[in-house]
């Protein structure tokens, strides 16, 4: 007989509120609860309920009530139903223009690549908690501590000085998520100027914000992917994905951003912009 795995933490978490939305003519839901946990497919199946989708995005206060797991991850795979059907998506430029770029096979392929779509989810989740991190190194025999917050790129970036090399996957993997994050949700506060603080200097001090953040989200992706704890990890592959398709994976970000989180923005990152 098969073992049954634990589900994730926070779909464990989450099972209660999915199943009273999606089971509605069961009065066992308890049992109902078991069964999913027994059969994964059939739980990752709800995940793509439309009653699921429509309860997130009626409910004012859903976000007191699941985990942003759980939030992003129905949106995404809402949004990968949706893309089907378009024609085109719209682009944000550098000087935070949109136009209209047919490119949504793209889109929509990368998308599809569910340990891209869990990724993404994770990475969102990981955004809703701002925290700080204590960098503890030793120099000339001294003992340093550097403390600095999860979002300043640029006093993240400095410790890549301050870490052996068995120490910089979480470093290099983080720093590409920021960049990711911000340019995906919070794009026009990156073009503006306010996001940048030396995070990425390109030799041409004329590059404009938004590039900056890319070609610096490429980089440390790409470092990451060929770090040897991405290997032990098994995020080789998804970070490399996310490293060759950094402007698709930005884009899928400014699409939710724009058409599903909308107001919900400030509600799951509150102080973001602070």
């Amino acid at each position: 007989m098969t073992e049954t795995r634990p589900l994730p933490a926070w779909l464990e978490q989450d099972l209660p509120f999915i199943v009273a939305t999606c089971v509605t003519h069961r009065q066992d839901l308890d049992h109902v609860q078991e069964f999913l946990r027994a059969h994964p497919d059939l739980l990752d199946d709800l995940l793509s309920h439309d009653r699921l989708f429509d309860k997130i995005q009626s409910d004012e206060q859903v976000f007191l009530r699941i985990t942003p797991q759980l939030f992003f991850t129905v949106l995404m795979r809402h949004m990968q139903k949706a893309l089907s059907g378009q024609a085109y998506t719209l682009e944000i430029t550098a000087s935070g223009e949109r136009v209209p770029v047919f490119d949504t096979g793209r889109v929509h392929w990368l998308l599809q690549q569910r340990p891209v779509q869990e990724y993404l989810a994770s990475l969102l989740s990981s955004f809703s908690r701002v925290e700080s991190t204590t960098v503890v190194y030793r120099r000339r025999g001294y003992i340093y501590k550097h403390r600095h917050s999860d979002l300043d790129w640029k006093a993240l970036a400095a410790t890549d000085q301050l870490l052996d090399d068995r120490h910089r996957f979480m470093l290099y993997r983080r720093l590409g998520d920021l960049a990711l994050f911000l340019t995906g949700m919070f794009p026009d506060f990156v073009i503006s100027g306010r996001a940048s603080g030396g995070a990425w200097r390109s030799r041409n001090t004329d590059t404009p914000p938004l590039e900056e953040f890319v070609a610096g989200g490429r980089h440390y992706y790409e470092l990451a992917a060929s770090h040897a704890d991405a290997a032990s990890s098994g995020l080789t592959e998804v970070l490399q994905l996310l490293a060759d398709n950094f402007v698709v994976a930005r884009k899928l970000l400014n699409i939710l951003a724009d058409d599903y989180v909308g107001p919900m923005r400030e509600r799951w990152f509150a102080g973001i912009l602070n």
